[in-house]
């Protein structure tokens, strides 16, 4: 342990860490290789085994619907889009099989499958033939070929069906039993890898505890020693030693500590160190003690090249003693601008006491021009601008003299631009002091702004007296109004002739509906002939309802055997199933519609006999009456269109009357308001002086004034004219509704309130 002691502490973290790694070394390849042992297994189940698995099922799924889709059209008309749909579906499921199987078989290696595999082929193959051949006989859509693909599906494929997918559930037992054997030996591997790391890994904890233990314990404990007696040092206790013993250091008496002095490592070289260090700290205390006591003079030994606080109290000496000099010159130049001492010297010592006399008449030769400065500034930011400083100065207080005289000159020749500005006079000319003389430039740019705004209200105030000119113009166009009132009186009168005619309509049509209920009782004697018609027709609908009992018997039948078929089909039929239900649904309705509908016929028979003899004259003129009455009602309308256009003309002519006058009055005042306010403007703005050239360079001042005020022709008081009332959308001629009422027919009601209880596909 002694030896080990005396090794470099690097050395003994080195044989530490060299110890550790070779553990995670064993720990690391070990990891490895069971690791790559596991991989292998997941790999061969994820990338193997799971996508053959996968592939297998997405097959037997593509089968299934496939087969359902193959079922179904057995009952699906060929021509309609369900059997197109169940075409596609069926092509579709089948290349979605052909290329999952494709997929499947490339990934296949077992001896296991490979066996399977042909079998599978050979049944497919079978299958597939068989399943061509039902399809070509439905999609030939003969009675032959459609029993044909019935008995196949129910017979011969279904066998086929099932035969090859049992090799494919055998396909999928065997991939299973391959993936849970993989996952058994990857389960082993991991359960011997676990224990031969948790092993080494204990043993490295230990050995790696014991290795800590030991070099903290070499490191720690002469470390806490040092750090107690470098506070020692730090409270200031330069006497502290470390050789002499540890009881001295709580009673505040030479502190030092026994840290085994002896020892070769880094340790002991730290004690010997810090030791030395005190001896060296304590020399720069006594030379700083007198240089806090003003002894400037006091020389400071320098131990070496590095010695940096050495060689900074020795800097420091020489500081204090160049400054004190310094002070003691630029105190003399002072003065020579009879100014006086302000500072306490009395109370300082040494070099101290001449800095602080020097600072003092520093700041009392500054005092006098700053205070003038700033009296002048004063007065300046008040507006009362001093005359010029006479004085005279020296150095850099004659600049600020001189600077102080050229803001009393600027000001003052700001004060007369703005006077002249203030009198109306925008010919000044104004000059930029500097390239960074704003307030110049912001003069310059509200004089040149002034100027615009000075020429544009001239411009304006003329546009304004053209306003005028045109709101008298647009007084006379208001006279003009007049006119158009005799218009909108000559369309009122053209709308009462309209009236008129209607109502001379109204009563023709009243007289011929008269006429036309006397002939329809001399057409009931020929009723008679229709009898005969209707008898026979009875005894042909009793004949067509017996065809129909029996068509709804057989698809009663069909029905029965398809949900037969569904039933056995299991999960994948009841779709089917459903459908089947509702087709025997409807066979049954029907067959229950043709019994009523045949004791209808019988019981009818007799009362058709009767009403056979009136319907062929009555429904005429019915007909014709319909139409009568579709013309009176459109007579009707035409009264109603022209007593509203009546209406809306008298109400126009109301408003363009008030209209007129309104607006000449308003047109009138404000002709008088821009007249007087266009005077005022002029007025105004005789004040300024402007400069021709400039006029001339700004652009012209446009006004919308003009546009806004001339009024137009055509515009909403004259807009009545020009729409006559007898080209009314509402206002069509009575012969238009003659030959629209020459249409007519009878409205069957061919729905069946029943038709709600059957489900909508």
């Amino acid at each position: 342990m002694h030896f080990f002691s005396n090794l470099r502490v690097g050395t003994k973290l080195l044989i530490s860490f060299l110890t550790m790694i070779v553990l995670m070394g064993v720990i690391g390849f070990s990891g490895f290789f069971s690791m790559n042992k596991i991989q292998a297994q997941l790999n061969a189940i994820f990338s193997v085994r799971l996508p053959s698995i996968d592939y297998l099922l997405e097959s037997d799924r593509d089968l299934q619907q496939l087969i359902v889709a193959e079922r179904s059209m057995m009952f699906i008309d060929v021509q309609s889009d369900d059997f197109k749909e169940l075409t596609d579906d069926y092509n579709t499921n089948m290349k979605q099989f052909q290329e999952r199987w494709a997929k499947y078989k490339k990934l296949a290696s077992s001896p296991e499958e490979l066996s399977v595999i042909p079998r599978f082929e050979s049944a497919r193959t079978e299958w597939e033939g068989v399943t061509a051949r039902v399809v070509q006989n439905r999609t030939e859509d003969t009675r032959n070929g459609r029993r044909e693909a019935i008995d196949l599906t129910k017979g011969l494929a279904k066998n086929k069906f099932e035969a090859m997918r049992d090799q494919i559930d055998k396909l999928t037992e065997i991939n299973l039993t391959i993936a849970e054997q993989a996952n058994q030996l990857a389960q082993a591997t991991y359960k011997k890898t676990s224990f031969l790391l948790f092993f080494i890994l204990v043993a490295g904890i230990l050995i790696g505890v014991a290795f800590a233990w030991i070099i903290s314990k070499g490191i720690s404990k002469p470390i806490i020693q040092v750090v107690e007696f470098a506070d020692q040092l730090r409270l200031g206790n330069l006497n502290a030693r470390l050789e002499e013993s540890k009881e001295n250091i709580s009673d505040g008496k030479n502190a030092s500590m026994q840290l085994g002095t002896k020892r070769k490592d880094e340790i002991g070289q730290l004690l010997t160190a810090m030791d030395k260090m005190r001896d060296s700290l304590s020399q720069k205390a006594i030379v700083a003690e007198k240089i806090a006591n003003g002894e400037l003079s006091t020389a400071v030994e320098i131990l070496s090249d590095v010695d940096i606080l050495g060689k900074s109290l020795s800097t420091m000496v020489e500081n204090l003693n160049r400054v004190s000099n310094e002070m003691n010159e630029l105190s003399e130049s002072i003065k020579n601008g009879e100014l006086n001492v302000r500072g306490n010297s009395e109370q300082f010592q040494g070099g101290w006491n001449h800095l602080v006399n020097n600072i003092n008449d520093l700041i009392e030769a500054f005092v006098k021009p700053i205070n003038m400065t700033a009296n002048y500034i004063n007065r300046i930011s008040k507006g009362d601008i001093p005359e010029q400083i006479q004085d005279t100065y020296e150095g850099s207080f004659n600049e600020i003299k001189n600077n102080v005289n050229a803001l009393i000159h600027a000001t003052n020749e700001v004060s007369k631009i703005s006077q002249e500005i203030s009198k109306g006079n925008l010919k000044v000319a104004i000059e930029k002091r500097s390239e960074n003389d704003s307030l110049m430039e912001s003069l310059s740019k509200m004089v040149e702004d002034l100027t615009k705004i000075v020429v544009n209200v001239q411009t304006a105030s003329n546009q304004v007296s053209t306003g005028s000119q045109h709101i008298n113009t647009a007084s006379q166009q208001m006279a003009e109004g007049a006119s158009e009132q005799a218009a909108s009186v000559e369309e009122i009168s053209s709308s009462m002739e309209q009236m008129n005619s209607t109502v001379q309509a109204n009563a023709d049509n009243a007289r011929e509906t008269a006429s036309m209920a006397q002939q329809v009782s001399k057409d009931t004697v020929e009723g008679g002939k229709a009898v005969a018609e209707t008898v026979a027709a009875m005894k042909t609908i009793s004949e067509k309802i017996k065809i129909i009992e029996e068509i709804a018997r057989q698809t009663n039948m069909l029905a029965l055997n398809a949900a037969i078929e569904a039933a056995r089909a299991g999960e994948h039929g009841k779709g089917f199933a459903v459908v089947a239900a509702e087709v025997r649904k409807l066979a049954e309705r029907s067959q229950r519609a043709a019994q009523e509908i045949s004791e209808y016929s019988t019981s009818s028979l007799e009362v058709s006999e009767k009403a056979g003899k009136l319907l062929d004259n009555i429904v005429p003129n019915i007909k014709k009456t319909s139409e009568l009455i579709q013309e009176i009602s459109a007579a009707s309308s035409e009264q109603a269109n022209g007593i509203q256009q009546v209406s809306g003309a008298i109400n126009q002519l109301d408003d363009i009357i008030q209209q007129n006058a309104s607006s000449t009055e308003e047109m009138a005042e404000t002709s008088e308001e821009l007249s007087g306010q266009a005077e005022y403007l002029k007025e105004i703005i005789s004040i300024f002086q402007v400069e021709e050239k400039i006029i001339l360079q700004l652009p012209e001042f446009k006004t919308e004034l003009s546009k806004n005020i001339s009024l137009k022709k055509n515009t909403s008081i004259g807009s009545y004219s020009s729409r006559p009332v007898s080209k009314s959308k509402n206002a069509k001629p009575a012969i238009e509704m003659e030959k629209k009422s020459e249409r007519s027919g009878f409205n069957l009601n061919l729905k069946d309130e029943k038709d709600d209880e059957f489900e909508i596909y």
